[in-house]
């Protein structure tokens, strides 16, 4: 919706953003399950969302634009940052790169709210805050037994 078109004010569409992004709020500070955003056009920005929720210390990872190497990168942040939560966005378009298995494993673990062992350590996603956002449910995550709630957009 464009931000001079009023047609989305009228019509139900901004009542409809606004219920969705309470549910996704209100599901990913409860912490109890993962949240997954389905949102096929990026109507609900949450690169934003770290810097708006002053009460949490969380992190943005866009796997859009991760390259070689950035799985050690993110291994860093994840157990050394003493984030309380993650936002990590476009799930579904970790580009065709050498750490794309461990990206993957990532983002599936933290849904799962499982642990996942690190070269160092050993992080336990069911006591932090994980949400993630794609346009479609990514190839991986189909038929996985995961602990979230799907949000579709």
């Amino acid at each position: 919706m464009s931000v001079l078109d009023l047609n989305g004010f009228f019509n139900g569409d901004m009542d409809r953003m606004i219920e969705k992004f309470n549910l996704f709020d209100k599901t990913f500070k409860k912490g109890v399950l993962s949240v997954l955003l389905v949102d096929p056009d990026n109507q609900m920005p949450i690169n934003n969302y770290p810097s708006k929720n002053h009460d949490l210390f969380l992190k943005y990872i866009d796997f859009s634009k991760c390259e070689k190497g950035d799985y050690r990168l993110i291994e860093k942040q994840v157990m050394h940052g003493g984030y309380e939560g993650f936002v990590f966005d476009n799930i579904d378009e970790v580009g065709w790169i050498e750490d794309k298995a461990e990206l993957e494993h990532l983002i599936k673990n933290s849904l799962k709210r499982d642990t996942l062992p690190f070269t160092d350590s050993i992080i336990d996603f069911n006591e932090v805050k994980v949400v993630c956002r794609c346009k479609e449910i990514p190839e991986y995550l189909k038929g996985q037994s995961l602990q979230m709630v799907i949000i579709e957009v």
